[in-house]
């Protein structure tokens, strides 16, 4: 395997029964020695685990963006839009909300 940071460290784990177990499922499965299996495991959950991150970071900002965006009386709740948008053309139709 390519390793991109420089020199190759080791490391010593002390796995409980069922990660074992887990773990020679997935050698078993991939055809890869132990340790190969527990190192593309852990790269998995690494990516996984810094995509969800950046995902949040994503999500946050733009949440941040939106309440910042949103100043006092600019802003309608999300059931009066609803109901405004669902009766636009029927008899019941509905003055647009205050702040559209």
């Amino acid at each position: 395997m390519d390793y991109a940071g420089g020199m190759p460290a080791t490391l010593t784990l002390t796995l409980d029964d069922d990660l074992v177990r887990r773990l020679d499922r997935l050698a078993n499965a991939t055809g890869l020695e132990r340790a190969a299996a527990l190192e593309h495991a852990l790269r998995q959950a690494l990516d996984l685990d810094e995509q969800a991150r950046a995902a949040q970071e994503v999500m946050l900002a733009a949440v941040a963006e939106g309440d910042q965006g949103s100043r006092p009386g600019h802003s309608a709740l999300h059931e009066d839009i609803r109901l405004w948008l669902l009766g636009w053309g029927s008899e019941d139709e509905r003055k647009r909300p205050r702040s559209c």
